[in-house]
């Protein structure tokens, strides 16, 4: 369903996707089953079934239906419907609170309109955004063919704490990336992931709370999956990719997303049990900016130097101009004297 404009009710379309949900089930998937059964098993008529399969083709559904037989799944299109990812979903929580949009301004703009009623490992995922964002506000190109999601969670820690969960968040994406691809992954601090020097993911935290305590932090995710290089020639954006430009091959982006999911799970789990300093030494290592010439930009001042590590709060150590370093703790950061690729 598009966020605000409606193609078609959400009575149909919920319909469709529970008879979706039947054609997925293990003993269906491999031979036809029959309206009448659909029907008897949903407690709706062969006609309502015949007309959600209808629905189901023109999303892109191959269904293969046969007199007498029945029907049965032939082909699947690429999309992130709630009844496929349920289908391959492995987590005990993140994911399980799923709410789809074929588009949407912003998922971290939807989320926070939801967060009364969302919990922790609740997703809010559009095909498409029209107003995705970065830092500093910066925009966030959406095209179809990526993977655009915000995370909710209600984590029982310190406010001052909430800038490591986007290095925790970084750092499973770039492991989990980097083991479905086979290149390299690597964090630019602090939201960035980057493969072969272009940025495939950008992370993008926002928090509710106070000086005691988190109500809330939403963490948006963008991942371009099977984005085709001359996007980002069209959009001259040189220094982002995708995985398929950067393989050449197509990614389920169904697989993707709920092994993600997992992967994102037992890295928060692990935050929480195990703390921070567990984490940080597999962080240190994907240090996108080790020894590079770096510019950071923060809320009044603007500082260039060398970075020199990651300390074991998670704060970036800069080693400016002149001698002495000290402690980035957020702040935008551009790698000096790089060139476009």
């Amino acid at each position: 369903m598009k966020d605000g404009d409606r193609i078609m009710t959400r009575t149909a379309l919920n319909t469709a996707w529970d008879v979706l949900r039947v054609l997925l089930e293990k003993e269906n998937t491999k031979s036809f089953v029959s309206g009448q059964m659909v029907g008897d098993k949903l407690g709706i008529s062969r006609a309502a079934v015949g007309k959600s399969v209808r629905v189901l083709r023109d999303m892109g559904f191959q269904i293969l239906s046969v007199p007498s037989r029945g029907h049965r799944l032939s082909e699947m299109p690429d999309l992130l419907l709630p009844p496929l990812v349920e289908n391959k979903l492995r987590t005990d929580h993140f994911g399980r609170d799923y709410h789809y949009y074929t588009e949407a301004a912003s998922t971290n703009v939807v989320a926070k309109s939801l967060a009364p009623t969302l919990e922790t490992g609740s997703v809010v995922l559009a095909e498409i955004q029209k107003q995705g964002k970065g830092r500093l506000e910066r925009i966030w190109e959406s095209p179809e063919g990526g993977i655009y999601m915000s995370l909710f969670l209600r984590p029982d820690i310190a406010t001052q704490e909430v800038s490591r969960i986007t290095l925790v968040i970084g750092e499973a994406i770039a492991a989990y990336l980097e083991d479905i691809s086979g290149i390299p992954a690597m964090i630019k601090w602090p939201n960035d992931i980057m493969m072969k020097d272009r940025k495939i993911c950008g992370i993008l935290t926002w928090m509710d709370g106070d000086m005691d305590r988190v109500n809330w932090v939403i963490v948006g995710i963008g991942i371009n999956v099977n984005i085709e290089r001359d996007y980002f020639i069209e959009k001259e954006l040189n220094t982002a990719g995708s995985l398929k430009m950067l393989t050449g091959a197509d990614f389920s982006r169904v697989d993707i997303l709920t092994g993600l999911l997992g992967a994102l799970e037992t890295g928060y789990q692990s935050f929480l049990l195990d703390g921070f300093g567990k984490i940080v030494p597999r962080i240190r290592l994907r240090n996108y900016l080790l020894e590079k010439e770096v510019a950071v930009t923060g809320p009044r001042q603007r500082s260039k130097g060398i970075c020199r590590g990651i300390d074991d709060d998670g704060c970036m150590i800069l080693e400016v101009e002149g001698g002495g370093s000290y402690l980035v703790t957020s702040g935008d950061v551009t790698l000096r004297n790089s060139r476009k690729i």
